[in-house]
């Protein structure tokens, strides 16, 4: 009978699980580039400056970057910032399942641009390598010459490991590398990434302005005791103390 009693409190101790999951989440609708550390800044025929604009946002602060591209060659420029406090350890609070990311963004062009594209590039810096995102939104359509988009919300949720590429500032270009979502420590941040074709009149302008950045960190479910897998724990509890009493006598 006593072997039979202890089987059962040992069983109740076996609780089902259920998954639980949070979610972080980091923000700026300001963008005091104090707060930021930058990344390697790429300027191949181009100069590039990127500043806090009080004036430029939806609505109030917004971070720009203003480009003039030379005329007669193709000019590149890649420009990141990485939030101070953006920062998430996966070793202590826990490895990621996925990370949803948006921004609002106006880009102006003083130059021709039919089906010119524009894309949102959150970023990750991991062990010294940058990983960037390119999350598309729609292309600008100004084939007779300038123009302004207005600010668009560029949004992505869901997005792995696998979304994110290295990215290699010495020759701008991406790589195969992804981050590891349960690795060492993580900053995030967000970048322009511009290529602009030679054009056909005066020097090109190009200014993207960035407002309301939202990056939400979901950690990956781990499993936590159901309800009603504590109320079997504490009969099973119960039960295994009855069973040491019986035994004492």
């Amino acid at each position: 009978m006593r072997a039979v009693r202890l089987t059962l409190a040992l069983a109740a101790l076996a609780l089902p699980l259920a998954a639980h999951a949070s979610t972080i989440t980091f923000s700026d609708a300001t963008f005091n580039l104090a707060n930021y550390t930058p990344t390697p800044n790429v300027t191949n025929g181009a100069i590039g400056t990127a500043t806090q604009c009080a004036t430029c946002g939806n609505l109030g602060n917004a971070l720009e970057f203003f480009v003039i591209a030379p005329l007669i060659q193709e000019a590149l420029y890649t420009q990141g910032f990485a939030g101070n406090a953006f920062i998430y350890n996966p070793q202590t609070q826990g490895p990621l399942a996925s990370i949803s990311a948006s921004v609002d963004k106006n880009v102006t062009v003083d130059f021709a641009a039919n089906n010119f594209g524009s894309s949102f590039h959150p970023f990750i810096l991991q062990n010294g390598i940058y990983y960037f995102a390119s999350i598309p939104g729609a292309p600008l359509n100004y084939p007779n010459g300038a123009g302004t988009t207005g600010y668009l919300t560029f949004a992505a949720s869901g997005l792995t490991a696998a979304d994110f590429l290295a990215f290699d500032f010495t020759i701008d270009d991406y790589g195969t590398g992804t981050p590891d979502f349960s690795g060492s420590t993580m900053q995030f941040g967000l970048a322009q990434v511009l290529d602009i074709l030679p054009g056909t009149s005066a020097p090109n302008t190009f200014i993207a302005d960035y407002d309301n950045l939202n990056l939400t960190l979901s950690q990956a479910a781990s499993p936590v005791p159901e309800p009603s897998s504590l109320l079997l724990l504490g009969s099973g509890i119960s039960s295994a103390l009855l069973l040491a009493r019986t035994r004492k006598r």
